[in-house]
């Protein structure tokens, strides 16, 4: 999905948000909806049918789609799938911050995965994320991802933001 966003994405960066996203989905269509999917360190009950099973790819998020910490998702404001950035833009919307990969659990984003290939996630973006409700934010290197053969039972993630504070984190080169 282009979002006009990042205006030079690797794609190795890419690549990594979409198998992870698929890794996820599969993880959610395999539990089946209103059941309890997850690949630790993260689950969630599925509340959405296919293709997408409540987890999305370079999911927005404005100023307009989440009111005093809480974040309504997209397709509970009249939209099938979250807007592009193309798309709210041409609707005079302000993007505040595009997640490489969101999950949503009952009408609101619960968890974020930003992969890091080059550059870590910046405090800024925690401190958003923390003001708009989302209480899970991992990390995870995209060079893990890609070395994977198949799709794990757990995901090695550099980092666990939770509520804003990090509780754990892997150095890098370790991950």
């Amino acid at each position: 999905m282009e979002t006009g966003f990042v205006l030079c994405e690797s794609y190795a960066h890419k690549c990594a948000k979409e198998v992870l996203c698929g890794w996820l989905r599969a993880a959610a269509e395999f539990a089946g909806y209103d059941k309890y999917a997850g690949i630790s360190p993260v689950s969630w009950r599925v509340n959405r049918d296919g293709p997408e099973w409540g987890v999305h790819m370079e999911y927005p998020f404005t100023q307009e789609n989440y009111d005093n910490g809480y974040c309504v998702v997209w397709d509970e404001q009249g939209t099938d799938s979250s807007p592009s950035f193309e798309q709210l833009s041409r609707l005079s919307y302000k993007v505040a911050a595009i997640a490489d990969v969101a999950i949503q659990h009952k009408g609101s984003i619960s968890a974020v995965f930003e992969v890091v290939w080059t550059n870590p996630l910046s405090a800024e973006k925690v401190d958003f994320y923390k003001r708009v409700g989302i209480f899970d934010v991992f990390e995870i290197d995209a060079t893990w991802i890609l070395a994977q053969t198949a799709p794990p039972s757990q995901l090695n993630c550099i980092t666990h933001i939770f509520n804003g504070e990090r509780i754990w984190h892997i150095p890098r080169e370790v991950a």
